[in-house]
């Protein structure tokens, strides 16, 4: 009960250095206070009808993390936590949260051997969905998308210009963009997308002349490259 108490401390002196700073991206509406599944589907909604009154259509995709919360690397995220403006203190505290646990399995009345643990957040935690939030919390720097959160699964959408945007060509690209940042920061725990979504057509809204592509198997073979 105390270490809970202190973790809604350290969440909300975080939730103040960062709401100060600006630093937490405003796409991501998940275990966030005021926002939340329908804030982000309001956003896509509200970004989706303005551009149809602009005359333009959208190619959209959803994708998620598989087993994201379990993969997320320690010393990847400390290195983040420490570079988002908290005091150096709360970042030895932290520190101590998520690291220094170890884990084992039974099976009948065996035990296995005690093995580090080097990757995942506390779930079931207060501290450890932020966490999450934290790690995957640039992935929209340097990639020209917009991108609606709610932790950790995403819609992906663009507006569409002219005929080269509306390729699909260019779809592949704006997922190529997007997996990189996947496999730049979380390959070495073998972290992929959720393949299972890619089991439907890019949706497509807007005029007619942008009509949807099978591109699954692109995007599979896009995915693999990175």
């Amino acid at each position: 009960m105390v270490c809970r108490q202190l973790e809604h401390v350290i969440l909300g002196y975080l939730s103040h250095v960062w709401d100060k700073n600006d630093w937490l991206y405003k796409g991501q509406h998940g275990f966030r206070p005021g926002y939340s599944c329908e804030s982000k589907v309001l956003t896509v909604c509200q970004d989706t009808a303005d551009s149809l009154d602009e005359g333009v259509c959208i190619d959209a995709i959803t994708i998620g993390f598989s087993k994201a919360f379990n993969l997320v690397p320690h010393d990847r995220l400390l290195t983040k936590l420490a570079a988002s403006g908290m005091d150096s203190r709360v970042v030895v505290w932290v520190r101590e949260f998520p690291v220094g646990h170890t884990q084992r399995v039974r099976v009948g009345g065996q035990l296995s051997k005690e093995v580090k643990v080097t990757s995942g957040v506390p779930q079931g935690s207060v501290l450890g969905p932020l966490m999450f939030l934290v790690y995957v919390n640039d992935i929209w720097r340097n990639i020209d998308l917009c991108i609606g959160f709610f932790t950790d699964d995403c819609v992906i959408w663009r507006k569409i210009i002219n005929e080269n945007d509306c390729s699909q060509t260019f779809l592949i690209y704006l997922f190529l963009r997007f997996a990189c940042f996947s496999y730049r920061w979380f390959t070495t725990m073998h972290c992929k997308f959720n393949l299972s979504m890619y089991d439907q057509e890019p949706l497509v809204i807007g005029r007619r002349g942008c009509t949807g592509r099978d591109i699954n198997k692109e995007m599979l073979a896009a995915d693999n490259r990175c």
